[in-house]
């Protein structure tokens, strides 16, 4: 896996672990140069040989992009419409929402050698998720990342930050939602057409963690008994192996005491609170912080979009599927509450 270069705008380190902390009202330039991120993207040719020794042949259609410090290649690229979009253009894009107030800065950083980079944004905090006497505040974040390597377009994934302790939620999207989310590497679409298309975005990401806030608030205030908890954490772990309550019986020892550690693990990190919420992240809290990382980058990538998102994404839908079982009645108000929070109308 390549290298990852990271900075921090907000004064502490990010949830994340990537990167150095750096004071407030940098510029974007600064912060570049700061996350390594200082370098274009060029392209070169590619050629094909059919003997050895014999005539290069140019590849039509394709270029290589490459880094332009250090000449690494970052991936194939082809078609008439595909424009770079460099790191500059990014945070110029960047720059401008922030400087209307649509987002915040909170770090940027690249993975796999600058073939991914990201920059993470805040957006005005959801309201409270716990009860009046025990609250849960939560931060919505936007993820955006842009590839380098042709294989990725600019993506902007919403994720739930729980402030308190930095446990994350990656929120899944439908297929209709994703496609709102997604900005194409086009050479005909200019700067400000790009701006457009982000606000854009960022309104259909608002949307989405709205109605994931309802779902949110109705998993605090549902009570569970012990069984639906053990079960919640059964799934998310063993959701992607089996069906059923029981492990398939040709289960390696190796695998099945994995398994078991797990789960103990995941019980040490529950509070002792009745609700689906407290037994959902515990699930989350084991996901995001246990576990021996070989890089910060390794763990971000496991616990943003790889094995350890995929536990998480498990325990939510199962979590989800506990808290419909007892019906369950909104306070009257509560819709207006989540309403008037900033933004989130």
């Amino acid at each position: 896996m390549g290298g990852c270069e990271a900075v921090d705008f907000a004064g502490k380190p990010a949830w994340h672990g990537l990167g150095a902390t750096v004071e407030k009202g940098m510029t974007s330039e600064d912060a570049l140069r700061l996350a390594q991120l200082d370098w274009e993207v060029v392209q070169r040719p590619i050629f094909t040989m059919y003997t050895y020794g014999g005539d290069l042949d140019t590849v039509p259609g394709y270029m290589v992009n490459c880094r332009s410090d250090n000449g690494n290649s970052l991936g194939v690229v082809g078609g008439s419409n595909y424009e770079i979009m460099q790191n500059r253009d990014m945070f110029a894009m960047m720059d401008s929402l922030e400087k209307d107030g649509i987002v915040k800065y909170e770090s940027a950083f690249s993975l796999r050698g600058g073939r991914r980079v990201c920059v993470l944004v805040r957006l005005p905090e959801l309201p409270d998720i716990g009860t009046d006497e025990r609250p849960d505040r939560l931060a919505q974040c936007l993820l955006w990342t842009t590839g380098h390597d042709g294989a990725k377009v600019m993506t902007i994934t919403p994720t739930s930050l729980r402030v308190a302790c930095a446990n994350t939620l990656r929120i899944a999207l439908s297929q209709e939602q994703s496609r709102a989310l997604r900005i194409i590497h086009d050479r005909n679409a200019n700067a400000n057409v790009r701006i457009k298309a982000a606000v854009a975005a960022i309104e259909a990401a608002k949307s989405t963690f709205a109605g994931w806030t309802e779902q949110a608030w109705k998993v605090a205030r549902t009570e569970i008994h012990e069984a639906d908890r053990r079960e919640i954490w059964w799934h998310a772990i063993c959701g992607g192996i089996t069906n059923n309550n029981e492990l398939p019986a040709n289960l390696p020892n190796r695998t099945r005491t994995r398994i078991e550690n797990s789960l103990l693990a995941i019980a040490s990190y529950w509070r002792y609170n009745d609700t689906a919420w407290s037994a959902f992240n515990a699930v989350t809290a084991w996901a995001d912080h246990e576990g021996t990382w070989k890089s910060p980058e390794h763990r971000f990538l496991a616990t943003q979009d790889g094995v350890r998102d995929q536990i998480k994404q498990r325990g939510w839908r199962k979590t989800l599927e506990v808290c419909s079982c007892p019906p369950f009645d909104a306070p009257a108000g509560w819709r207006g509450r989540a309403a008037h929070a900033p933004d989130l109308a």
